[in-house]
């Protein structure tokens, strides 16, 4: 009697999701700064929302570096409350990053980046202004991601230890630098379903 009870309430629930759930598919343009380089950052977001507050999506980002000609393509799957994007995700390097000669007296080089990463990425969908069978809207986010990570140039110490505390000061700011990104762009978003 209890599992029949507890299948007839799922089953109610899950009628009740999918009654006002919605799809949408999302384009995106936009920009990402770190504190090594800017990039441009298309998208595709595809959402599933069961309630007009709370949903879930898969994005796919390209960071096409300004500075050191990088393409790193990113994958996310996020949870949405409300205009709010919660997400993990992961990267790959499909370009290599160049430095550039204008940029040899400020970094030593570039430290190897290749493979699939890890990120995360916290941000905002705000919908404004209805055109067409969409909105246009804004978006913004604080992004976790490895992009090109250029080594500054460090400075001589006079023993190796100094050298050596220098050295890994030097790897983990510029690690840093490159980990942290924000990005603003615009989007059209189509919905399908209850909450168009």
């Amino acid at each position: 009697m209890k599992k029949k009870v507890a299948i007839l309430l799922a089953l109610l629930f899950l009628q009740a999701a999918f009654a006002e759930s919605a799809l949408e598919l999302t384009f995106g343009l936009g920009g990402a700064f770190s504190c090594v380089d800017g990039f441009v950052v298309p998208a595709v977001h595809f959402s599933w929302m069961p309630r007009k507050w709370i949903g879930f999506a898969a994005e796919l980002r390209g960071y096409c570096g300004t500075v050191f000609r990088d393409l790193h393509p990113a994958l996310f799957a996020e949870l949405k409350l409300l205009w709010f994007t919660l997400g993990i995700g992961v990267s790959m390097e499909l370009k290599a990053p160049e430095l550039p000669a204008a940029l040899s007296d400020e970094y030593e080089k570039l430290l190897p980046t290749s493979g699939i990463q890890s990120g995360a990425t916290v941000g905002f969908m705000l919908p404004l202004i209805a055109m067409g069978p969409g909105r246009l809207g804004v978006h913004g986010s604080l992004d976790v991601l490895l992009t090109a990570v250029p080594l500054k140039v460090g400075e001589e110490a006079e023993t190796w230890p100094q050298q050596l505390g220098v050295d890994i000061f030097r790897h983990i700011l510029s690690l840093i630098d490159s980990l942290l990104k924000g990005t603003v762009g615009v989007h059209y978003a189509w919905r399908i379903g209850s909450g168009s």
